[in-house]
């Protein structure tokens, strides 16, 4: 992991394409930030379009600060398949936070306070991690 949080692994088309080969990285390596910014940039434009395209096949159009929220749980959480049917049950409610969204793939104690905060942007338009001290 280097950057925001940014696997080797799991990102190398996005890391060759901001020209560092993904064999040679190492633990400690230090990556300039701009680059590792354009790579995080990367990463979260690919979690977007993914969102876009799960909710474009499903019929389902959302605001930007949704598919934002969707976004950050997808990448954070690793996939969103699980909201659909959550949100068909819930729609755009506190009842999705509730009784979804909140305990949705908590590994970590900090996992609930980002789940909330995702929730709330969701529900709400607005990102607040303090909101839930």
């Amino acid at each position: 992991t280097f950057g925001h949080g940014i696997t080797v692994e799991n990102n190398p088309n996005e890391i060759r394409a901001n020209g560092l080969e993904p064999n040679s990285i190492k633990y400690g390596d230090l990556i300039p930030i701009d680059v590792a910014d354009k790579i995080y940039d990367s990463v979260i434009e690919k979690h977007f379009n993914s969102v876009k395209t799960q909710l474009s096949s499903r019929g389902i159009n959302l605001n930007e600060h949704q598919i934002d929220a969707l976004t950050s749980l997808n990448y954070n959480a690793g996939n969103i398949l699980d909201f659909f049917p959550a949100y068909e049950t819930y729609g755009i409610t506190q009842s999705l936070c509730t009784n979804w969204w909140y305990n949705h793939k908590i590994f970590y104690p900090g996992h609930i306070k980002r789940r909330r905060a995702e929730c709330d942007l969701f529900i709400t338009g607005v990102y607040d991690m303090n909101i839930h001290d």
